[in-house]
């Protein structure tokens, strides 16, 4: 039986991921809060965020290649926005 995180050990995670780098925090985020897999995280594009009704929203390739549209936990799309305002920031002008 595979035991997941407890509310604590999950809190102390994202905040080690937060505290590494926001592209740590976001892969974090993904997975933790919005279930994602390790390669359908890694393969998400911050530059593909959407909305819908209100919600923050990102088009997904899932397992067996499967495209689903799934709304953002609010720690992962400012985790994500983070990522994507630092990218933006350290590209030359």
């Amino acid at each position: 039986m595979t035991v997941g995180l407890d509310k604590k050990e999950l809190v102390a995670l994202i905040n080690v991921a937060e505290a590494d780098s926001p592209r740590s925090a976001a892969l974090i985020t993904l997975m933790a809060l919005n279930g994602l897999r390790i390669g359908e995280a890694l393969s998400c594009d911050v530059d593909h965020l959407s909305y819908d009704f209100g919600n923050r929203i990102h088009a997904l390739a899932r397992k067996g290649d499967k495209r689903t549209t799934e709304a953002l936990a609010p720690a992962t799309t400012r985790a994500l926005e983070t990522h994507k305002g630092e990218r933006t920031a350290d590209q030359p002008s």
